[in-house]
């Protein structure tokens, strides 16, 4: 899958002190586990609850990982329309037709309303059981990208790489996004 990779422009910054690696935030699980790093911290953020409790179960042995269900927002409790397709890669706060130009034969399964939850939240509540506060890799596949990003907070200090596929919308979306990276420090890289 091709994907666009934003590094932070001095990733040197954020080396963690203690020698343990880099936490790896996948948002959105991918649909086979071998997709995910063998090794290393994981957190998995997953919005779909059924599949949360599938990947509890399928990684239980591995220590260094946690899985959470949420829906990422800029702030705490905003309502998110959560969209359910027949091709569950679009699932998220996108309706058909934002996706119905790029992808013709695809049908709405479902709406639920959710809740949404700021990531630093998330990354607060992994801390408390993990311990520590490591660099930070993002790989975004769910949910609005941007939304995750804003609520980062702090954490974005520690962020050494945001990824997300080309397909999370259309061209000035992903513009958006890269933008707003960029202003912070980050820079794109061809990840050919």
């Amino acid at each position: 899958m091709s994907a666009d990779v934003f590094p932070a422009a001095d990733a040197a910054h954020t080396n963690n002190p203690d020698g343990s690696g880099a936490l790896t935030v996948w948002v959105g699980a991918p649909l086979t586990l071998t997709a995910l790093p063998a090794q290393g911290q994981l957190l998995l953020v997953e919005a779909d609850q059924e599949r949360v409790h599938q990947l509890k179960e399928a990684l239980r042995s591995r220590g260094d990982v946690m899985v959470c269900a949420e829906v990422l927002t800029a702030e705490t409790g905003t309502p998110v329309p959560w969209f359910r397709f027949n091709d569950q890669r679009l699932n998220g706060p996108q309706s058909e037709s934002h996706w119905r130009p790029y992808y013709p034969n695809l049908r709405q399964l479902g709406l639920e309303q959710r809740s949404g939850r700021r990531l630093d939240d998330v990354l607060e509540a992994w801390s408390a059981q993990q311990g520590g506060r490591p660099p930070i890799e993002l790989r975004l596949y769910q949910g609005d990208p941007l939304a995750a990003l804003e609520g980062l907070g702090a954490w974005l200090a520690l962020v050494q790489v945001v990824q997300w596929p080309e397909r999370l919308g259309p061209v000035g979306s992903l513009e958006e996004l890269a933008m707003w990276l960029s202003g912070r420090g980050f820079r794109a890289v061809d990840n050919a």
